[in-house]
Protein backbone atom coordinates (compact mmCIF):
# COMPACT_ATOMS: atom_id res chain seq x y z
CA UNK A 1 0.00 0.00 0.00
CA UNK A 2 2.83 2.33 1.19
CA UNK A 3 4.61 1.77 -2.51
CA UNK A 4 1.00 2.12 -4.25
CA UNK A 5 0.59 5.59 -2.68
CA UNK A 6 4.17 6.54 -3.53
CA UNK A 7 4.00 6.00 -7.46
CA UNK A 8 0.37 7.20 -7.73
CA UNK A 9 -0.41 9.86 -5.03
CA UNK A 10 2.84 11.76 -5.30
CA UNK A 11 1.01 15.12 -6.46
CA UNK A 12 -2.69 15.75 -5.41
CA UNK A 13 -5.55 14.29 -4.05
CA UNK A 14 -9.17 14.62 -4.52
CA UNK A 15 -11.75 13.59 -1.95
CA UNK A 16 -15.58 13.73 -2.17
CA UNK A 17 -17.78 13.58 0.99
CA UNK A 18 -21.22 12.58 0.04
CA UNK A 19 -24.10 13.06 1.86
CA UNK A 20 -28.02 11.61 1.73
CA UNK A 21 -28.25 8.08 1.38
CA UNK A 22 -25.87 5.53 -0.30
CA UNK A 23 -26.33 3.79 -3.42
CA UNK A 24 -25.61 0.59 -4.75
CA UNK A 25 -24.70 -1.29 -1.44
CA UNK A 26 -23.58 -4.60 -1.72
CA UNK A 27 -24.83 -7.02 1.23
CA UNK A 28 -23.25 -10.25 2.36
CA UNK A 29 -25.52 -13.09 3.31
CA UNK A 30 -25.80 -13.91 6.56
CA UNK A 31 -23.43 -16.38 7.57
CA UNK A 32 -25.23 -19.41 9.22
CA UNK A 33 -24.52 -20.27 13.23
CA UNK A 34 -23.27 -23.66 13.25
CA UNK A 35 -24.54 -25.90 16.63
CA UNK A 36 -22.32 -27.77 18.06
CA UNK A 37 -22.40 -31.14 19.36
CA UNK A 38 -21.95 -30.96 23.33
CA UNK A 39 -20.69 -34.61 24.82
CA UNK A 40 -22.45 -35.12 28.03
CA UNK A 41 -19.38 -36.74 29.90
CA UNK A 42 -15.51 -36.03 29.69
CA UNK A 43 -14.14 -37.64 26.78
CA UNK A 44 -11.22 -39.70 27.53
CA UNK A 45 -8.31 -36.96 27.03
CA UNK A 46 -10.34 -35.18 30.04
CA UNK A 47 -10.68 -37.90 31.92
CA UNK A 48 -6.73 -38.30 31.42
CA UNK A 49 -5.96 -34.67 31.91
CA UNK A 50 -7.63 -34.79 34.91
CA UNK A 51 -5.24 -37.51 36.29
CA UNK A 52 -2.61 -35.66 36.13
CA UNK A 53 -1.69 -33.95 40.07
CA UNK A 54 -1.40 -30.62 40.70
CA UNK A 55 1.45 -28.92 42.23
CA UNK A 56 0.66 -27.91 46.04
CA UNK A 57 -1.88 -24.80 45.98
CA UNK A 58 -0.86 -21.27 47.23
CA UNK A 59 -2.08 -20.44 50.22
CA UNK A 60 -4.64 -17.43 50.25
CA UNK A 61 -2.60 -14.45 51.73
CA UNK A 62 -4.47 -11.65 53.35
CA UNK A 63 -2.36 -8.24 53.62
CA UNK A 64 -2.01 -6.83 57.34
CA UNK A 65 -3.22 -3.79 56.67
CA UNK A 66 -2.60 -2.21 60.30
CA UNK A 67 0.95 -3.08 60.14
CA UNK A 68 1.87 -2.37 56.41
CA UNK A 69 -0.43 1.00 56.34
CA UNK A 70 1.38 3.82 58.87
CA UNK A 71 -1.13 6.80 59.47
CA UNK A 72 0.47 9.85 60.58
CA UNK A 73 -2.13 12.55 61.94
CA UNK A 74 -1.58 16.33 59.84
CA UNK A 75 -2.92 19.35 60.94
CA UNK A 76 -6.94 20.39 60.93
CA UNK A 77 -7.70 16.54 61.51
CA UNK A 78 -6.32 14.73 58.58
CA UNK A 79 -4.55 11.66 58.36
CA UNK A 80 -2.23 10.29 56.00
CA UNK A 81 -1.95 6.66 55.07
CA UNK A 82 1.33 5.56 53.78
CA UNK A 83 2.57 2.29 52.58
CA UNK A 84 6.52 1.72 51.75
CA UNK A 85 7.68 1.10 48.20
CA UNK A 86 10.86 -0.97 47.88
CA UNK A 87 10.75 -1.37 44.59
CA UNK A 88 11.91 2.21 43.03
CA UNK A 89 11.52 5.62 43.97
CA UNK A 90 8.19 6.51 42.30
CA UNK A 91 5.62 7.67 44.67
CA UNK A 92 1.81 8.05 44.43
CA UNK A 93 0.32 10.48 46.41
CA UNK A 94 -3.71 11.05 46.20
CA UNK A 95 -6.09 13.63 47.97
CA UNK A 96 -9.29 11.24 48.59
CA UNK A 97 -12.38 13.02 49.42
CA UNK A 98 -15.20 11.10 50.97
CA UNK A 99 -17.72 12.38 48.01
CA UNK A 100 -18.16 11.80 44.46
CA UNK A 101 -21.47 12.28 42.16
CA UNK A 102 -23.78 10.48 44.21
CA UNK A 103 -22.85 13.46 46.82
CA UNK A 104 -23.19 16.28 44.06
CA UNK A 105 -22.71 16.03 40.32
CA UNK A 106 -21.12 19.29 40.02
CA UNK A 107 -18.49 18.15 41.48
CA UNK A 108 -17.42 15.59 38.39
CA UNK A 109 -17.93 18.81 36.76
CA UNK A 110 -15.46 20.45 38.66
CA UNK A 111 -12.40 17.91 37.94
CA UNK A 112 -13.05 17.94 34.34
CA UNK A 113 -12.60 21.90 34.62
CA UNK A 114 -9.61 21.43 36.58
CA UNK A 115 -7.93 19.41 33.67
CA UNK A 116 -8.33 22.42 31.11
CA UNK A 117 -7.77 25.22 32.92
CA UNK A 118 -5.55 27.40 33.37
CA UNK A 119 -3.56 29.25 36.32
CA UNK A 120 -3.70 32.90 37.50
CA UNK A 121 0.15 32.64 36.89
CA UNK A 122 0.57 30.87 33.49
CA UNK A 123 -1.29 29.38 31.03
CA UNK A 124 -2.12 25.36 31.03
CA UNK A 125 0.34 24.76 28.33
CA UNK A 126 3.25 26.07 30.10
CA UNK A 127 2.00 24.32 33.29
CA UNK A 128 2.15 21.27 31.95
CA UNK A 129 5.71 21.37 30.22
CA UNK A 130 6.70 21.70 34.07
CA UNK A 131 5.00 18.73 34.79
CA UNK A 132 6.44 16.54 31.80
CA UNK A 133 10.56 18.19 32.55
CA UNK A 134 9.86 16.71 35.95
CA UNK A 135 8.17 14.02 35.04
CA UNK A 136 5.15 14.24 36.97
CA UNK A 137 1.64 13.27 36.32
CA UNK A 138 -0.96 15.05 37.80
CA UNK A 139 -4.84 13.84 37.55
CA UNK A 140 -8.62 15.00 38.81
CA UNK A 141 -10.94 12.85 39.24
CA UNK A 142 -14.70 12.29 40.57
CA UNK A 143 -16.22 9.08 40.89
CA UNK A 144 -19.74 7.65 42.02
CA UNK A 145 -18.49 8.06 45.98
CA UNK A 146 -14.95 9.24 46.14
CA UNK A 147 -13.21 12.51 44.80
CA UNK A 148 -9.68 12.24 44.14
CA UNK A 149 -6.66 14.53 43.34
CA UNK A 150 -3.58 12.37 42.76
CA UNK A 151 -0.12 13.51 41.88
CA UNK A 152 2.59 11.15 40.89
CA UNK A 153 6.45 10.70 39.89
CA UNK A 154 9.98 10.56 41.26
CA UNK A 155 10.17 10.96 45.15
CA UNK A 156 13.51 13.67 44.43
CA UNK A 157 10.25 16.48 42.89
CA UNK A 158 7.96 15.58 45.45
CA UNK A 159 8.28 19.24 46.85
CA UNK A 160 7.95 20.99 43.61
CA UNK A 161 5.04 18.22 43.18
CA UNK A 162 3.14 19.58 45.78
CA UNK A 163 3.86 22.93 44.94
CA UNK A 164 2.65 22.59 41.69
CA UNK A 165 -0.59 21.18 42.91
CA UNK A 166 -0.80 23.97 45.41
CA UNK A 167 -0.80 26.00 42.40
CA UNK A 168 -3.35 24.59 40.52
CA UNK A 169 -5.81 24.47 43.21
CA UNK A 170 -5.47 27.56 44.83
CA UNK A 171 -5.10 29.93 41.76
CA UNK A 172 -7.00 27.88 39.16
CA UNK A 173 -8.35 30.88 36.82
CA UNK A 174 -11.70 31.16 36.14
CA UNK A 175 -11.94 31.56 32.11
CA UNK A 176 -16.03 31.50 30.63
CA UNK A 177 -14.46 30.23 27.44
CA UNK A 178 -12.83 27.34 28.74
CA UNK A 179 -15.94 26.38 30.50
CA UNK A 180 -18.08 27.12 27.44
CA UNK A 181 -15.58 24.77 25.59
CA UNK A 182 -15.68 21.99 28.05
CA UNK A 183 -19.24 22.11 27.76
CA UNK A 184 -19.34 22.17 24.28
CA UNK A 185 -17.52 18.78 24.58
CA UNK A 186 -20.27 17.46 27.34
CA UNK A 187 -22.78 18.37 25.12
CA UNK A 188 -21.46 16.72 22.15
CA UNK A 189 -20.29 13.33 24.03
CA UNK A 190 -23.71 13.14 25.26
CA UNK A 191 -25.17 13.32 22.02
CA UNK A 192 -23.01 10.62 20.87
CA UNK A 193 -23.59 8.70 24.23
CA UNK A 194 -27.90 8.84 22.52
CA UNK A 195 -26.59 6.94 19.24
CA UNK A 196 -24.16 4.54 20.42
CA UNK A 197 -25.49 1.04 20.81
CA UNK A 198 -23.85 0.00 24.22
CA UNK A 199 -24.87 3.14 25.82
CA UNK A 200 -28.38 2.83 24.98
CA UNK A 201 -28.58 -0.73 26.53
CA UNK A 202 -26.86 0.83 29.40
CA UNK A 203 -29.15 3.50 29.96
CA UNK A 204 -32.01 0.93 29.45
CA UNK A 205 -30.25 -1.61 32.32
CA UNK A 206 -30.26 0.93 34.47
CA UNK A 207 -33.95 2.43 34.07
CA UNK A 208 -34.96 -1.20 34.25
CA UNK A 209 -33.39 -1.71 37.29
CA UNK A 210 -34.05 0.88 39.33
CA UNK A 211 -37.74 1.11 38.02
CA UNK A 212 -37.10 4.15 36.17
CA UNK A 213 -35.38 7.75 35.90
CA UNK A 214 -34.35 7.63 39.31
CA UNK A 215 -31.56 6.02 38.79
CA UNK A 216 -27.30 5.82 38.48
CA UNK A 217 -27.45 6.26 34.53
CA UNK A 218 -29.07 9.64 34.58
CA UNK A 219 -27.48 11.18 37.59
CA UNK A 220 -26.33 13.93 35.44
CA UNK A 221 -26.22 17.95 35.54
CA UNK A 222 -29.01 18.66 32.68
CA UNK A 223 -27.26 20.67 29.86
CA UNK A 224 -29.40 23.51 30.37
CA UNK A 225 -28.12 24.33 33.97
CA UNK A 226 -24.67 23.32 32.79
CA UNK A 227 -24.90 26.34 30.09
CA UNK A 228 -25.98 28.53 33.56
CA UNK A 229 -22.80 27.06 35.48
CA UNK A 230 -20.09 29.87 35.63
CA UNK A 231 -16.49 29.19 35.60
CA UNK A 232 -16.26 31.00 38.73
CA UNK A 233 -19.06 28.26 40.79
CA UNK A 234 -16.13 25.82 39.67
CA UNK A 235 -13.28 27.53 40.66
CA UNK A 236 -14.45 28.33 44.27
CA UNK A 237 -15.33 24.54 44.75
CA UNK A 238 -11.80 23.51 43.75
CA UNK A 239 -10.58 26.42 45.58
CA UNK A 240 -12.39 25.01 48.86
CA UNK A 241 -12.07 21.41 48.26
CA UNK A 242 -8.61 20.91 50.52
CA UNK A 243 -11.04 22.41 53.71
CA UNK A 244 -13.23 19.34 53.28
CA UNK A 245 -12.90 16.15 54.86
CA UNK A 246 -10.29 14.09 53.10
CA UNK A 247 -7.68 11.47 53.14
CA UNK A 248 -3.81 11.86 52.27
CA UNK A 249 -2.72 8.75 50.65
CA UNK A 250 0.90 8.02 49.83
CA UNK A 251 2.56 5.39 48.55
CA UNK A 252 6.21 6.19 47.76
CA UNK A 253 10.07 5.41 48.99
CA UNK A 254 9.84 8.57 51.67
CA UNK A 255 9.39 8.72 55.21
CA UNK A 256 5.56 9.29 56.43
CA UNK A 257 6.93 11.76 58.74
CA UNK A 258 8.81 13.82 56.11
CA UNK A 259 5.50 13.70 53.79
CA UNK A 260 3.10 14.99 56.51
CA UNK A 261 5.65 17.87 56.99
CA UNK A 262 5.25 18.64 53.29
CA UNK A 263 1.39 18.14 52.82
CA UNK A 264 1.21 20.26 55.94
CA UNK A 265 3.42 23.26 53.99
CA UNK A 266 1.45 23.36 51.15
CA UNK A 267 -1.92 22.65 52.57
CA UNK A 268 -2.67 24.33 55.70
CA UNK A 269 -5.96 24.50 57.03
CA UNK A 270 -7.99 27.19 58.27
CA UNK A 271 -9.50 26.89 61.52
CA UNK A 272 -12.57 28.99 59.92
CA UNK A 273 -13.75 26.95 57.18
CA UNK A 274 -15.11 23.47 57.72
CA UNK A 275 -17.45 22.89 55.16
CA UNK A 276 -19.36 19.94 54.49
CA UNK A 277 -20.34 17.83 51.53
CA UNK A 278 -23.76 17.07 50.34
CA UNK A 279 -25.49 14.23 51.78
CA UNK A 280 -24.97 10.95 49.30
CA UNK A 281 -27.64 10.12 47.32
CA UNK A 282 -28.36 6.05 47.53
CA UNK A 283 -30.11 5.00 44.75
CA UNK A 284 -32.16 1.51 45.40
CA UNK A 285 -32.68 -1.52 42.94
CA UNK A 286 -36.62 -1.70 42.79
CA UNK A 287 -37.77 -5.51 42.53
CA UNK A 288 -40.39 -5.56 39.54
CA UNK A 289 -43.92 -6.35 40.97
CA UNK A 290 -44.56 -7.65 37.39
CA UNK A 291 -42.85 -9.07 34.27
CA UNK A 292 -41.90 -6.17 32.32
CA UNK A 293 -40.11 -6.05 28.33
CA UNK A 294 -38.64 -3.33 28.12
CA UNK A 295 -37.53 -1.99 24.19
CA UNK A 296 -35.35 -0.32 23.09
CA UNK A 297 -35.36 0.99 18.67
CA UNK A 298 -32.20 1.70 17.57
CA UNK A 299 -32.80 1.38 13.36
CA UNK A 300 -30.44 -0.14 11.53
CA UNK A 301 -28.70 -2.23 14.12
CA UNK A 302 -29.43 -5.50 13.03
CA UNK A 303 -28.26 -7.45 16.06
CA UNK A 304 -30.92 -7.50 18.55
CA UNK A 305 -28.92 -7.70 22.51
CA UNK A 306 -31.60 -9.40 25.07
CA UNK A 307 -30.95 -9.00 29.03
CA UNK A 308 -33.21 -11.28 31.55
CA UNK A 309 -33.04 -10.14 35.09
CA UNK A 310 -34.51 -11.25 38.24
CA UNK A 311 -33.70 -9.60 41.58
CA UNK A 312 -32.71 -11.73 44.58
CA UNK A 313 -33.10 -11.02 48.32
CA UNK A 314 -31.11 -8.29 50.18
CA UNK A 315 -27.43 -8.20 49.87
CA UNK A 316 -26.33 -6.76 53.38
CA UNK A 317 -23.27 -8.11 53.33
CA UNK A 318 -23.76 -9.15 49.53
CA UNK A 319 -23.27 -13.04 49.24
CA UNK A 320 -19.26 -13.07 47.38
CA UNK A 321 -19.57 -17.00 47.58
CA UNK A 322 -22.38 -17.11 45.33
CA UNK A 323 -21.13 -13.87 43.03
CA UNK A 324 -17.77 -15.58 42.77
CA UNK A 325 -18.76 -19.09 41.64
CA UNK A 326 -22.02 -18.96 40.15
CA UNK A 327 -20.66 -16.25 37.56
CA UNK A 328 -17.98 -18.53 36.61
CA UNK A 329 -20.48 -21.87 36.28
CA UNK A 330 -23.45 -20.12 34.71
CA UNK A 331 -21.02 -17.64 31.93
CA UNK A 332 -19.84 -20.71 30.80
CA UNK A 333 -23.18 -22.89 30.73
CA UNK A 334 -25.09 -20.80 29.37
CA UNK A 335 -22.38 -19.86 26.35
CA UNK A 336 -22.15 -23.42 25.71
CA UNK A 337 -26.25 -24.09 25.98
CA UNK A 338 -27.04 -20.80 24.18
CA UNK A 339 -24.04 -19.87 21.56
CA UNK A 340 -23.00 -23.31 21.46
CA UNK A 341 -25.67 -26.14 21.62
CA UNK A 342 -28.46 -24.29 20.31
CA UNK A 343 -26.96 -21.66 18.09
CA UNK A 344 -28.98 -19.00 19.01
CA UNK A 345 -26.82 -16.19 18.96
CA UNK A 346 -23.23 -14.58 18.43
CA UNK A 347 -23.15 -13.55 22.72
CA UNK A 348 -24.40 -15.71 25.53
CA UNK A 349 -23.53 -15.45 29.14
CA UNK A 350 -24.94 -15.23 32.55
CA UNK A 351 -23.94 -14.07 36.06
CA UNK A 352 -25.01 -12.99 39.70
CA UNK A 353 -24.47 -9.53 40.84
CA UNK A 354 -23.81 -7.83 44.33
CA UNK A 355 -24.27 -4.52 44.96
CA UNK A 356 -20.64 -2.86 43.55
CA UNK A 357 -20.36 0.20 45.78
CA UNK A 358 -23.32 0.41 47.84
CA UNK A 359 -23.99 -2.57 50.50
CA UNK A 360 -27.79 -2.14 51.10
CA UNK A 361 -29.13 -2.89 48.19
CA UNK A 362 -30.58 -6.06 45.84
CA UNK A 363 -28.82 -8.66 43.99
CA UNK A 364 -29.71 -10.19 40.73
CA UNK A 365 -29.46 -12.82 38.29
CA UNK A 366 -29.12 -11.74 34.76
CA UNK A 367 -28.61 -13.56 31.22
CA UNK A 368 -27.51 -12.03 28.47
CA UNK A 369 -27.74 -12.90 24.75
CA UNK A 370 -26.87 -11.10 20.90
CA UNK A 371 -29.05 -12.93 18.52
CA UNK A 372 -30.26 -11.98 15.22
CA UNK A 373 -34.00 -11.15 14.73
CA UNK A 374 -35.12 -14.18 13.05
CA UNK A 375 -34.26 -16.31 16.44
CA UNK A 376 -35.19 -13.59 18.98
CA UNK A 377 -38.99 -15.24 19.44
CA UNK A 378 -36.13 -18.92 19.95
CA UNK A 379 -34.04 -17.37 22.47
CA UNK A 380 -36.59 -15.57 24.80
CA UNK A 381 -38.13 -18.80 25.20
CA UNK A 382 -34.21 -20.75 25.58
CA UNK A 383 -33.16 -17.98 27.65
CA UNK A 384 -36.05 -18.04 30.18
CA UNK A 385 -35.36 -21.74 30.31
CA UNK A 386 -32.61 -21.91 31.22
CA UNK A 387 -33.00 -19.28 33.94
CA UNK A 388 -36.46 -21.52 35.41
CA UNK A 389 -33.98 -25.06 35.01
CA UNK A 390 -30.66 -24.50 34.69
CA UNK A 391 -28.58 -27.76 33.42
CA UNK A 392 -26.86 -29.66 36.30
CA UNK A 393 -22.90 -30.04 35.13
CA UNK A 394 -20.88 -32.06 37.70
CA UNK A 395 -17.83 -31.42 35.73
CA UNK A 396 -18.25 -28.38 34.83
CA UNK A 397 -19.10 -27.20 38.60
CA UNK A 398 -15.98 -28.65 39.55
CA UNK A 399 -13.98 -27.01 36.78
CA UNK A 400 -15.05 -23.78 37.96
CA UNK A 401 -14.83 -24.45 41.51
CA UNK A 402 -11.21 -25.24 40.51
CA UNK A 403 -10.71 -22.00 38.70
CA UNK A 404 -12.00 -19.58 41.35
CA UNK A 405 -10.01 -21.22 44.36
CA UNK A 406 -6.72 -20.81 41.82
CA UNK A 407 -8.21 -17.18 41.53
CA UNK A 408 -8.87 -16.92 45.25
CA UNK A 409 -5.32 -18.18 46.69
CA UNK A 410 -3.36 -16.75 44.13
CA UNK A 411 -4.76 -13.17 44.43
CA UNK A 412 -2.45 -10.74 46.35
CA UNK A 413 -2.66 -6.86 46.66
CA UNK A 414 -0.10 -4.62 45.52
CA UNK A 415 1.06 -2.29 48.48
CA UNK A 416 -0.39 0.52 46.54
CA UNK A 417 -3.75 -0.20 46.57
CA UNK A 418 -3.81 -1.82 50.06
CA UNK A 419 -6.34 1.30 51.65
CA UNK A 420 -9.11 1.62 48.44
CA UNK A 421 -8.76 -2.46 49.39
CA UNK A 422 -9.40 -2.09 53.05
CA UNK A 423 -11.98 0.86 52.61
CA UNK A 424 -14.03 -1.18 49.94
CA UNK A 425 -13.93 -3.61 51.76
CA UNK A 426 -15.59 -2.32 55.61
CA UNK A 427 -18.17 -0.48 53.23
CA UNK A 428 -19.47 -3.35 51.79
CA UNK A 429 -19.27 -4.44 55.57
CA UNK A 430 -16.89 -7.48 54.07
CA UNK A 431 -14.39 -8.70 56.81
CA UNK A 432 -11.04 -7.82 55.92
CA UNK A 433 -10.27 -11.77 55.46
CA UNK A 434 -13.33 -12.14 52.85
CA UNK A 435 -10.87 -14.22 50.37
CA UNK A 436 -9.99 -16.37 52.88
CA UNK A 437 -13.65 -16.87 54.35
CA UNK A 438 -14.50 -17.17 50.55
CA UNK A 439 -11.98 -20.01 49.88
CA UNK A 440 -12.52 -21.86 52.89
CA UNK A 441 -16.64 -22.07 51.63
CA UNK A 442 -16.01 -22.67 48.21
CA UNK A 443 -13.48 -25.47 48.97
CA UNK A 444 -16.12 -27.60 50.73
CA UNK A 445 -19.46 -26.76 48.79
CA UNK A 446 -20.14 -29.72 47.13
CA UNK A 447 -22.26 -29.49 43.94
CA UNK A 448 -25.64 -30.19 45.29
CA UNK A 449 -25.58 -27.67 47.95
CA UNK A 450 -24.60 -25.13 44.94
CA UNK A 451 -27.30 -26.40 42.38
CA UNK A 452 -29.67 -25.88 45.20
CA UNK A 453 -29.01 -22.98 45.95
CA UNK A 454 -28.77 -21.75 42.50
CA UNK A 455 -31.92 -22.88 41.81
CA UNK A 456 -33.82 -21.61 44.58
CA UNK A 457 -32.39 -17.62 44.23
CA UNK A 458 -32.56 -17.81 40.37
CA UNK A 459 -36.57 -18.76 40.52
CA UNK A 460 -37.34 -15.85 43.07
CA UNK A 461 -38.88 -12.52 41.19
CA UNK A 462 -40.53 -11.67 38.17
CA UNK A 463 -38.22 -11.31 34.73
CA UNK A 464 -37.51 -8.25 33.52
CA UNK A 465 -36.47 -8.62 29.85
CA UNK A 466 -34.62 -5.63 28.07
CA UNK A 467 -34.19 -5.23 24.28
CA UNK A 468 -32.24 -3.14 22.02
CA UNK A 469 -31.64 -3.49 18.43
CA UNK A 470 -33.52 -2.64 14.87
CA UNK A 471 -37.15 -3.99 16.78
CA UNK A 472 -39.58 -3.35 13.38
CA UNK A 473 -39.54 -7.05 12.10
CA UNK A 474 -40.32 -8.40 15.17
CA UNK A 475 -43.91 -10.28 14.70
CA UNK A 476 -46.60 -8.41 16.35
CA UNK A 477 -47.81 -9.87 19.93
CA UNK A 478 -44.70 -11.66 20.76
CA UNK A 479 -42.65 -9.29 23.26
CA UNK A 480 -46.76 -8.81 24.64
CA UNK A 481 -46.42 -12.78 25.99
CA UNK A 482 -43.47 -12.21 28.28
CA UNK A 483 -45.20 -9.11 29.82
CA UNK A 484 -46.03 -5.53 30.10
CA UNK A 485 -44.37 -3.65 27.51
CA UNK A 486 -42.61 -0.55 27.71
CA UNK A 487 -41.30 0.92 24.68
CA UNK A 488 -38.29 3.25 25.83
CA UNK A 489 -36.72 6.76 23.78
CA UNK A 490 -33.74 8.29 24.05
CA UNK A 491 -35.41 10.95 26.21
CA UNK A 492 -36.25 8.48 28.84
CA UNK A 493 -33.14 7.13 29.44
CA UNK A 494 -30.62 10.16 29.01
CA UNK A 495 -30.03 13.15 30.49
CA UNK A 496 -30.85 16.17 28.33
Amino acid sequence: MAAYAKKNLNHYALVFKRTGEPQNIVHAEKPPITPVEIPSRPSAFAKELQTVPAGPAPEVVIPDYDREIVKTSLDGGFVLYSAKNTENERFRLRFVFPAGTYNDPLLGLAMGYAEVADTEQRPQSDFNRELYTLALDLNFYSGTLETVITISGLQRNLPRALELLSERIAKMKSDPAVWRKLADRIEKARENSRKNPNALMSASVSYALYGGADNPFRNEVPMETIRRIKADELTEMLRNLPYYPHDVVYYGPGDPAEVAKLVEKNFKPDPGKRPAFKPLRKFKIRPAAENIVYKVDIPGRTQIQIMLIRTDEIAIPGNTVRERLFSRYAGQLAFSQLREKQSLGYLAGAWYSIPGILPDNYSYFGVVLGTQADKLETGLGAMLNFADSMPRDRNLFLASKANVLGILRSARTKKEFLYDEKKALLRMKQPLDSRLRDCRAIEKMPPEAFFSDAEKHMKNGRNLLILSGDLKSIRPGLLEQFGRVVELTPDMIFVK
